[in-house]
């Protein structure tokens, strides 16, 4: 097995002696597959893991002609540049001395489809795990397992995870700096090895102890990635960094700080010293903690106003519920949900007014009277004090859950003189008619009708090719609807790949 490393490690020099950094990461190709490993210490923690990720169903990360070092305009990131047979991608690097971070750099003039990740971290056998798992929307609401990575298998662990090797170096996973980017989960599909990937709600086996969990519609059924649409920035999509953190002790690891170190600087347009509206603070609530509709009370959450005041915990989140207050609550008496929350938020304000402390509520906007030009229902009142008291809506006319059409690469049939290409709604509602255009140098080859497609459905179209000699292998395809783009996206095809 032929190997070549390249040392993504950061060496300290000072009064003529050499400070090693304790975590170091080392990436390597090997047999054309990017990959690293993490030693701290000295001592490994990481063992051999995949690098990478998957777009347009194309595996960057696998097939890589060359790989080094390029420049970078951060002096604390070291930047590799992968180019694969198909792909070029970047892979940004920091070390610490208490743990590592990378994220991907991915060159795009448009959207990609992101089908999943190669990103895994393989630890040594006998490794103990400390995680969440079950129904990945409820999984940090689980009561943690222990168990060893060895038999760990067809799981999905809700990040952040913990973990111990045989070494006594504590480790967890997790990720920082998410904006524009699919949330990520982690999967353990086979012993030991623990894998980046998306999931959603319909998929995911049973697993972890229950603590008042919703009815079992809520539960899934397979652990598997979701595909989605990620969408560039400056001709670029950029990952969240892939967080290891690494500690001799408990203590260090709680205190560990690398993820406000790689995350971005606030923005000084909304945190300056102009906007002294804006506290962060802790908050607690009531869903998923306890069983029944009394977790949801006007009394119930009393007790929980009550015990932030007594330890200074700065709000309390009224969340999904109590908008059925009126046919819930044993001491309505007639009242609306308005006024019961009026006097929630009055009690608040008489607990807390000497120290600030704040209740949030969550509520539907379908029938508030919110409208693009009418924002006023978020008014819900003022504090004691006459400070404005804010609540915050979905708003009716935003579709939270759009339909997402997606195109693969065309294929083309010598036979039939037909392209052929797929059509996946990656979407959680189903499509509105569309239509579908191939472009090959500047010219229409080929178009057709799409139709609707349900969520998660795929159509395999074939098209006839419109010129009557074989097209070049630069493909561009367009989906449109309702007289507007949907997505346009650009492929490269090998002429071996073509034959």
């Amino acid at each position: 097995m032929k190997c070549i490393f390249y040392c993504a490690s950061l060496f300290l020099l000072a009064s003529g002696s050499v400070f090693a950094q304790k975590s170091r990461m080392n990436v390597f190709l090997q047999q054309n597959e990017l990959m690293f490993n993490v030693s701290y210490n000295d001592r490994p923690v990481i063992e051999n893991s995949s690098l990478g990720i998957i777009m347009d169903n194309c595996p960057y990360g696998k097939n890589i002609k060359s790989f080094s070092e390029t420049e970078s305009s951060d002096e604390s990131i070291r930047s590799y540049l992968a180019n694969g047979v198909h792909h070029s991608f970047y892979v940004d690097i920091r070390e610490f001395d208490d743990g590592i971070a990378f994220r991907y750099r991915i060159p795009a003039n448009g959207p990609k489809c992101v089908y999943g990740e190669s990103t895994s971290f393989v630890f040594p056998s006998n490794t103990t795990a400390w995680y969440a798992s079950g129904p990945f929307q409820y999984g940090w609401h689980q009561i943690y397992q222990e168990r060893k990575t060895d038999s760990i298998e067809g799981e999905l662990l809700a990040p952040p995870a913990t973990f111990l090797t045989q070494e006594g170096i504590y480790a967890a996973i997790t990720e920082a700096n998410l904006f524009n980017f699919h949330g990520a989960v982690m999967y353990c599909m086979a012993p030991n090895k623990i894998q980046f990937g998306y999931a959603d709600n319909k998929g995911h086996i049973e697993t972890g102890i229950e603590t008042g969990l919703p009815p079992a519609k809520y539960w899934h059924e397979a652990v598997r990635n979701n595909p989605w649409i990620a969408y560039p920035d400056k001709n670029e999509i950029k990952t969240p960094w892939r967080v290891l953190m690494l500690a001799d002790d408990l203590n260090s690891l709680v205190n560990n700080k690398i993820i406000s170190q790689v995350c971005d600087k606030p923005d000084n347009a909304l945190f300056s010293d102009s906007n002294e509206w804006i506290k962060p603070g802790r908050a607690v609530f009531t869903w998923l903690t306890e069983g029944g509709v009394e977790r949801l009370s006007v009394a119930n959450h009393k007790k929980y106003i009550d015990g932030c005041a007594e330890l200074g915990i700065e709000s309390v989140v009224v969340d999904d519920g109590w908008e059925n207050w009126a046919q819930t609550e044993k001491e309505a008496n007639g009242r609306d949900k308005w006024a019961m929350l009026k006097e929630l938020v009055e009690y608040a304000a008489v607990k807390t007014r000497k120290d600030g402390k704040d209740l949030i509520v969550v509520f539907n906007g379908k029938g508030s009277g919110i409208t693009a030009d009418e924002f006023a229902p978020k008014l819900i009142g003022r504090k004691t004090n006459g400070e404005l008291l804010y609540g915050y809506a979905d708003l009716p006319y935003v579709d939270y859950s759009p339909s997402i059409l997606s195109a693969g690469c065309p294929v083309y049939d010598a036979e039939q003189n037909t392209l052929k290409v797929k059509v996946t709604n990656f979407g959680l509602s189903a499509s509105q008619l569309a239509e579908i255009e191939i472009i090959c140098s500047g010219k229409t080859i080929a178009k057709g009708n799409v139709g609707s497609l349900q969520p998660y459905e795929e159509k395999e179209l074939s098209l006839k090719n419109l010129q009557q000699q074989k097209p070049q292998t630069a493909y561009e395809v367009v989906l449109s609807g309702n007289k507007k783009e949907i997505e346009r996206t650009s492929f490269q095809i090998s002429s071996k790949q073509e034959n």
